[in-house]
């Protein structure tokens, strides 16, 4: 049993080194995410959607499933045995998606919205099947190595989170004690807070006093400091992976090398 497990996670496994197998079928769940992903360009239902939603439902319900079975393969790690990777994998991130994929599905099973006649329901439906687009992601060699400087900087990007976070509330309480009438409600002054940080600048809700366009302009220079800090960070470990990614490479050709002359 567990050989056979081998087999289908070098079947389904996203390494480097890629049998011919393992090729068709990434193509074959890519593919078919992207056609299942075309009903959402059209604002009308037709028969031939449900049917593609159908095929891919079971598609992703297939993978979603032999991963769970080779979850062991995936985290091998010291403090985590067999059995615990096999309770670890639905809550993993990418785990999690794939499960939304396949309940983004479930309509299409029950002949369309007919069995689930609200209209919000079938909104919020179309809405989690843009979520298949993360699907995607995960065979994608940048995006995998974006998740690993995630991972190294998490800590760092935390921080700035919990800044930046600090910065939308305090500023949004000042102008909004400042300008009452310009900003009737708290949510307009963290929305205002939230677009002057990132310097987007939509224009629909603005200080109009003297006193709150001078905190504006304070407001809008230190958002391009906070805007640039993650920017920054993620740049420098995007380099800092690739370099280790090269220094590896080089040396497994040296082995191989090595290996050739003796």
């Amino acid at each position: 049993m567990k050989e056979f497990r081998k087999k289908i996670y070098a079947l389904i496994s996203n390494g480097k080194k890629r049998s011919i197998a393992n090729r068709i079928y990434n193509a074959i769940v890519i593919m078919v995410t992207i056609i299942s992903l075309s009903s959402l360009m059209f604002k009308e239902d037709h028969e031939a959607f449900y049917t593609i939603d159908i095929i891919a439902g079971i598609i992703f319900l297939i993978d979603y499933i032999l991963r769970w079975m080779t979850a062991d393969f995936k985290y091998r790690y010291k403090h985590i045995t067999d059995r615990r990777a096999f309770l670890i994998y639905p809550f993993r991130l990418h785990a999690i998606l794939d499960l939304l994929a396949i309940i983004s599905t479930l309509p299409a099973f029950f002949g369309g919205m007919r069995m689930i006649e609200a209209f919000d329901t079938m909104r919020l439906f179309r809405v989690i099947k843009c979520i298949r687009i993360f699907k995607l992601l995960k065979y994608s060699s940048s995006f995998n190595i974006i998740y690993v400087i995630l991972q190294k900087q998490k800590k760092v990007l935390l921080t700035v989170l919990v800044i930046a976070a600090s910065y939308i509330f305090v500023s949004a309480v000042i102008v909004f004690q400042i300008e009452p009438e310009t900003f009737p409600t708290f949510f307009d002054a963290i929305y205002w807070a939230v677009i002057s940080l990132t310097t987007v600048g939509y224009g629909d809700i603005y200080p109009t006093s003297v006193y709150g366009r001078l905190f504006s302009m304070v407001s809008a220079f230190f958002g391009i400091a906070f805007v640039a800090l993650p920017a920054g960070i993620i740049s420098g470990g995007y380099l800092e992976v690739i370099m280790e990614q090269k220094s590896i490479e080089k040396e497994n050709e040296k082995e191989k090398s090595k290996e050739k002359n003796q």
